[in-house]
């Protein structure tokens, strides 16, 4: 008789499983553990208190930031259990760069959104009347606070100079969601893009190659549980008179969703390219030819998402994946970067020029 056995679930060791877990363990050893430390909030008595960053930048402050959005995977694998109660401490935020705030949206929503259910003890409070004004403004606009689920004291309108509209996050090919996006940030700016018609089909084409590639396996999104999702947002800057549209997910990243780097020799070759790392791999993709390769992956949704910028003249495609940093200009020369740290998912960046 098993009477009073108790079945334990251990979750088995696959190699997609242990490769998680050691890229986790090399990117909190190169950028550091968001450690917390416990602290008396008023109103909420002792927490254990995770203070972000002044500035959450990719391009002045990418290791900090990395720090801070892996933190918050881990931040939220606790909370799922109830070993502790958290605040995340805002205070000190000063500057958020938009991809940036994306990504923050999205990390957020995968705790507090779509895969945790939180009562009214285990939430993540904000106190938001001690944040920055501006701050306070974008938050409320991009649809941070419906995440955080409180409301700030009092209603701001947009930041001092970003103009943001409400993130998107879906699991489908949805073109409707895209046509939306430039709907609202064109409603919310008075700024259209010149071809919008081709801008939403460079969104498309990012949200298709996540869909296609970027979720492979359960621990893709290691800590955290995976959520085969995108996530878009859209805010306008007035200093730079740019409107940044972008795409974000938590999968594996595009140089390990490409084939593997000896089935583009070739294709190297043929583009005169010496440049084999990942930001590499992202380029040749990029400029991939529609015929004359037996590739499965074709690139062809890279091509597209660049020929946004071909028109819409002084803009820029940025993408952020796996070691790699690209920046494509137009007709001039794309600049390749290696990140110091492995990035946590893929960011698809447009800043679309306005006259």
């Amino acid at each position: 008789m098993r009477c009073g056995a108790i079945a334990l679930r251990v979750l088995e060791v696959t190699p997609e499983l242990q490769s998680a877990k050691d890229l986790f363990r090399k990117q909190v050893e190169k950028v550091g553990r968001f450690e917390g430390e416990i602290r008396k909030i008023p109103v909420y008595g002792k927490r254990r208190i995770f203070d972000i960053p002044e500035n959450l930048d990719f391009e002045g402050n990418y290791e900090q930031s990395l720090e801070c959005f892996l933190g918050i995977r881990s931040i939220g694998e606790k909370l799922r259990r109830r070993k502790f109660q958290y605040y995340l401490e805002f205070s000190a935020l000063k500057n958020i760069q938009p991809s940036a705030l994306l990504v923050l949206a999205a990390e957020l929503d995968c705790r507090l959104g779509l895969s945790t259910r939180i009562n009214r003890r285990n939430r993540i409070p904000a106190d938001a009347n001690r944040w920055e004004p501006h701050i306070t403004a974008l938050f409320e606009d991009f649809g941070i606070f419906e995440l955080l689920k409180v409301k700030p004291n009092v209603r701001m309108t947009f930041g001092e100079n970003l103009k943001a509209v409400k993130f998107r996050i879906g699991k489908m090919q949805d073109g409707k969601a895209a046509q939306k996006l430039i709907k609202d940030i064109i409603e919310t700016t008075g700024k259209q893009p010149n071809e919008e018609a081709r801008l939403w089909e460079g969104i498309g084409e990012a949200v298709t190659n996540v869909l296609d590639h970027a979720y492979p396996h359960p621990h893709v999104s290691y800590p955290a549980k995976r959520i085969p999702a995108w996530w878009a947002g859209a805010i306008y800057d007035e200093n730079s008179r740019n409107t940044h549209f972008m795409v974000y997910d938590r999968g594996i990243g595009l140089p390990k969703s490409l084939p593997e780097k000896a089935g583009f020799s070739a294709l190297w070759k043929s583009l005169g390219m010496t440049n084999t790392t990942d930001a590499g791999l992202i380029w040749a993709a990029i400029q991939q030819p529609s015929s004359g390769t037996q590739l499965e992956y074709r690139g062809e949704g890279l091509r597209q998402m660049a020929e946004v910028v071909d028109n819409h003249p002084g803009s820029s495609l940025q993408i952020l994946s796996g070691n790699g940093s690209v920046t494509y200009i137009g007709m001039q020369k794309p600049i390749l970067k290696t990140l110091p740290v492995e990035f946590c998912g893929t960011l698809v960046e447009w800043r679309i020029q306005h006259d």
